[in-house]
C-alpha cells in the first residue's frame, strides 16, 4: 500500500465527508441505518453541522482514511458520556478497492488511541432484522 493517512474530519471537510458517506451508502446500502436517497437531500449546512463537534455534548471522532490523497475509508467514533468505558463506532466503511489491506484496522486503532477507551462496539444496521446491532471488537 502506498501513502495512507488517517485524520480527523472537521467542518471544513464537509464536502469530502459528504462524498465518501454517500459512496458508502450506495456501495453498502444494507449496512447503515440511513440511505443514499435520504442523505443525498441534506443541505450543505446539515453536512457542516454533523462535523461541527463544538456543538456536541458527546465526544465524537469522525475519521477518514486517505490513500495517496483519495478518500478510501470512514469511521465515526462516539463516546456517549464521559463515564462510558465503551466507544461506539458508527459509519464504518472501507472502499472495496482497498479492503483486506488493513485500512479498517488502522481506522480503529486511531480511534482507540484518540478516545482512550477500554473497548469498542461496532454498530451497524442489519437488514436481516431491521435493527441496529453492535459487536464488541476490542
Amino acid at each position: 500500500m502506498s501513502k495512507l493517512n488517517i485524520r480527523v474530519l472537521n467542518k471544513d471537510d464537509w464536502s469530502t465527508y459528504r462524498e465518501l458517506r454517500l459512496l458508502s451508502l450506495q456501495e453498502s446500502p444494507n449496512s447503515f441505518g440511513s440511505s443514499y436517497e435520504q442523505e443525498f437531500l441534506f443541505s450543505s449546512d446539515e453536512w457542516i453541522a454533523r462535523l461541527n463537534l463544538d456543538n456536541s455534548d458527546k465526544r465524537a471522532l469522525p475519521l477518514i482514511a486517505e490513500l495517496n490523497g483519495v478518500a478510501v475509508g470512514l469511521a465515526w467514533g462516539l463516546v456517549h458520556s464521559p463515564q462510558d468505558k465503551t466507544a461506539h463506532i458508527y459509519q464504518m466503511w472501507v472502499s472495496p478497492d482497498v479492503r483486506g489491506q488493513g485500512v479498517g484496522s488502522l481506522l480503529l486503532k486511531k480511534d482507540n488511541n484518540m478516545v482512550n477507551r477500554t473497548q469498542f462496539r461496532l454498530c451497524f444496521f442489519s437488514s436481516n432484522n431491521d435493527k441496529y446491532t453492535s459487536y464488541k471488537i476490542i
